[in-house]
């Protein structure tokens, strides 16, 4: 009768090792997802920062703000990259907005992003 108790455990050990390891195989698609929405929300900064009537002193805190975002991007897109060096575009381009302008990288970011957020995002 023991023995047939250990099955269930067996069963339970068998699912969640596969569940696991299935949240594995996306090589990083996940934390790169992740670093894109702080990209998106940084660029939404920035367009703030660019709308009619805003002044000097709220464009400059927008722009803070998107900064902020973009780093914020760069743990998970190192994460992403650590897990496959594919993503080392998307953590280069978060770590360029410490440079210069910020909005000098939401050309690049914004078409990053675009095909890693996509659904038919092709891994």
């Amino acid at each position: 009768m023991a023995r047939l108790n250990r099955w269930p455990v067996a069963v339970l050990l068998v699912l969640l090792s596969a569940t696991t390891l299935a949240g594995c195989g996306r090589d990083g698609l996940g934390e790169a997802r992740q670093a894109c929405g702080l990209a998106n929300k940084g660029i939404s900064f920035i367009q703030k920062s660019q709308a009619p009537g805003t002044t000097a002193a709220e464009a400059d805190q927008l722009l803070r703000q998107a900064r902020s975002a973009f780093l914020r991007g760069v743990g998970h897109a190192a994460r992403a990259t650590s897990a496959n060096g594919r993503w080392n575009a998307l953590m280069t381009t978060l770590q360029l907005s410490r440079h210069g302008s910020v909005t000098n990288v939401v050309p690049t970011l914004t078409q990053q992003c675009k095909s890693i957020l996509s659904d038919s995002y092709l891994y």
